[in-house]
């Protein structure tokens, strides 16, 4: 099977040839060279300049880091909060999927972006910490900040749409605030990654095995996050709880991604649950293709999520 990537990952390809899925390892210089050309900025990109504020939001284990973005030639009536992935344990405010994303939604959108960061799933420090923080930040948000009553949505990417929609339902659960749509860009939904159909297996047997997250790497990421000794668990894996109730919801899936079926997965059952859900593909990128700044598709991501908030 021939994959149709986007022409500028097309050209990059050669970058990761022969790499192996990531392994919680440290890897050797010249891997780290190769990944860093590989996520690099489309040459010409310049982020939108808008005014960029850091925050510290209360939370249950002490401050939330977050940061704040206001267009300035326009005064938001809608305010979007963001939340970065990396797999539970890693990123944070100043990776491209937090900073360029929150950008480049509130120059396109004029809208009051809240990007959140939370505390990593690392030993000794397991779920619910991460949605604690993301739960804190969106109430504090919602109801004490005074900005934009009533005017907010949530979102995030990869584990940030997977804490986003815990957060959701556990506002719902709790009669907390819930937000006007939810947006869920490549999703980790599920503990088990669903299979999918056997066109979806046949093109992900293509791709190259950087970009994959084979069920051992799932494994090892879900119990990190979760821990050796979980407690409750009811919103750490959202795709397998209660969805009724929930807002008017898109989902944005990779083509070339190996959570792609868990995206879809959630669709199914958002629909079943009675709720308005969007379900879109977007074509020839793998997970994470939103951390390249100007790549041609993460910007045409992010026009659909500006198009959904603003519908």
């Amino acid at each position: 099977m021939t994959l149709t990537w986007d022409p500028v990952l097309a050209s990059r390809l050669h970058l990761i040839e022969g790499l192996t899925p990531p392994d919680f390892s440290a890897p050797d210089p010249d891997v780290i060279a190769r990944l860093a050309a590989w996520d690099a900025a489309v040459p010409g990109y310049v982020a939108p300049d808008v005014d960029v504020q850091d925050l510290a939001i209360p939370g249950p284990l002490g401050s939330v880091d977050a940061r704040v973005y206001r267009p300035r030639d326009v005064e938001p009536t809608q305010g979007f909060v963001w939340v970065h992935g990396g797999g539970f344990a890693f990123g944070d405010l100043d990776m491209p999927e937090a900073d360029v994303v929150a950008r480049e939604l509130c120059a396109r959108g004029g809208l009051l972006v809240i990007s959140l960061d939370y505390r990593k799933a690392q030993p000794g420090q397991h779920y619910p910490v991460c949605q604690d923080d993301v739960h804190a930040a969106w109430q504090w948000i919602t109801t004490e900040s005074g900005w934009l009553p009533g005017e907010w949505s949530l979102g995030g990417a990869s584990a940030g749409a997977n804490i986003s929609a815990g957060t959701v339902q556990r506002a719902r659960d709790e009669g907390g605030v819930l937000p006007q749509s939810l947006l869920l860009i490549y999703p980790a939904a599920h503990e088990v990654m669903p299979t999918g159909s056997e066109d979806y297996q046949a093109a992900l047997a293509e791709v190259p095995g950087r970009l994959t997250f084979p069920p051992e790497l799932m494994q090892r990421i879900n119990a990190n996050y979760i821990g050796e000794n979980p407690g409750d668990t009811t919103y750490a894996w959202p795709g397998e709880g209660d969805l009724t109730g929930f807002p008017p919801t898109l989902i944005l899936n990779c083509e070339y991604d190996t959570l792609r079926a868990s995206g879809e997965q959630l669709a199914e059952n958002l629909y079943a649950a009675g709720c308005d859900v969007m379900c879109v593909l977007e074509q020839g990128v793998h997970h994470g293709h939103l951390n390249i700044p100007g790549l041609p598709t993460a910007l045409h991501t992010i026009e659909t999520m500006v198009d959904y908030l603003q519908a």
